[in-house]
């Protein structure tokens, strides 16, 4: 698994907002939350992000998923994707803007 770092981070790397969930889940896999977040974030889950959360805690939230998805498998919530993917548009806004 290759990392990018947030700052580095391109709208050619970040999947398109209507991508499937295998898609955004493999995304996710390229953040280096250890390295990147402080240990006070306060994010479990993709439904703790609004669109004026940061770069690196939208990361975070989308790792979170993914690391979830490696646990249990198959099972996520219905919401799960569309909300990923909502979340994926905020930040390829962000890096679009930045």
């Amino acid at each position: 698994m290759k990392h990018i770092k947030s700052e580095n981070l391109s709208l050619s790397d970040i999947p398109n907002e209507n991508s499937s969930w295998e898609k955004i889940i493999k995304f996710a896999s390229t953040f280096d939350a250890p390295n990147e977040i402080k240990s006070e974030a306060n994010i479990s889950s993709i439904f703790d992000i609004e669109k004026s959360n940061t770069i690196p805690e939208m990361r975070l939230a989308l790792y979170t998923e993914w690391r979830r998805y490696n646990h249990v498998g198959d099972f996520i919530e219905k919401e799960t994707p569309k909300k990923s993917q909502e979340v994926i548009g905020w930040l390829r806004e962000k890096v679009k803007n930045r």
